[in-house]
C-alpha cells in the first residue's frame, strides 16, 4: 500500500492525483469521477467534502460543473509535493516520455514508489539510452529523484522480470502480457556440412 492510500483511501487519492497533480489545470466533474473509476456518488461526495474545506476550488459554467487545486490552500505546497513524489509520479512522466513515445512499445513504473528513493522504469523499444537519459533528465530535476531506467526490446522480454506493482505510462498490462509470454523467432537454421563420402577400398 503506497504513502498516498494510507493517509487518504482510495477516492480521495484519485481525485487528489488528477487535480494536485496537474494543479494549473481544472476538470469537468465528469472526467474526474471517469477518473477514479470508483463510483459516481462517491466520488461526487469526495469532491463536495474536499470543496468545502477549502482543498479544491469549485466552478459552474453553464451546466458543467469543473474543480480545481486550491493555490491558496494552506495545504497546497505539501499536497503539490506528496503527490508529485508518490501518485502523481506517474502522469509525470508519461507527460516527460511523450515527445519520444513514438520509438516505446511499453513504459512502466515497478516495484513500489515510495516518497524517498530512486525510481525504477522499464522502457521496451527501439530508442536509445542516450535519448531516454536526455528525456528524463529535467523529469529528474523537477522530482529530485534519480530514474533508473532498464531498456529492452520486445525480443528480450522473455528473459527479464520485473516487481510488481507495475504502474504503466505507456502501452497497457494485456498487451505488455501477450508481447512478454509470445513465442520467441525461431532460431535460423544451422548450415550443415555435406554428408561424408565413403572412402573406397
Amino acid at each position: 500500500m503506497g504513502t498516498s492510500q494510507i493517509l487518504f483511501g482510495a477516492v480521495r487519492e484519485k481525485v487528489l492525483t488528477l487535480l494536485y497533480g496537474h494543479p494549473a489545470q481544472r476538470f469537468y466533474q465528469r472526467e474526474i469521477i471517469d477518473y477514479a473509476g470508483l463510483g459516481s456518488g462517491a466520488t461526487q461526495r469526495e469532491l463536495a467534502h474536499l470543496a468545502s474545506v477549502g482543498v479544491l476550488l469549485r466552478t459552474h459554467e453553464g451546466r458543467q460543473t469543473y474543480f480545481q487545486a486550491n493555490a491558496e490552500s494552506p495545504l497546497y505546497p505539501e499536497l503539490v509535493a506528496l503527490i508529485r513524489k508518490t501518485t502523481g509520479i506517474a502522469p509525470f512522466l508519461a507527460l516527460a516520455l511523450e515527445p519520444v513515445k513514438d520509438w516505446i512499445d511499453f513504459a512502466f513504473l515497478y516495484g513500489e514508489i515510495g516518497p524517498v528513493g530512486p525510481l525504477h522504469l522499464a522502457v521496451v523499444g527501439d530508442i536509445t539510452m542516450r535519448t531516454l537519459s536526455e528525456t528524463l533528465q529535467p523529469a529528474e530535476e523537477r522530482l529530485g529523484r534519480k530514474i533508473e531506467v532498464s531498456l529492452l526490446i520486445v525480443a528480450g522480454l522473455r528473459r527479464k522480470s520485473f516487481a510488481d506493482p507495475k504502474v504503466f505510462l505507456i502501452g497497457d498490462a494485456a498487451s505488455f502480457g501477450r508481447a512478454a509470454g509470445a513465442p520467441s523467432e525461431p532460431p535460423p537454421p544451422r548450415d550443415t556440412a555435406p554428408p561424408r563420402k565413403s572412402k573406397s577400398r
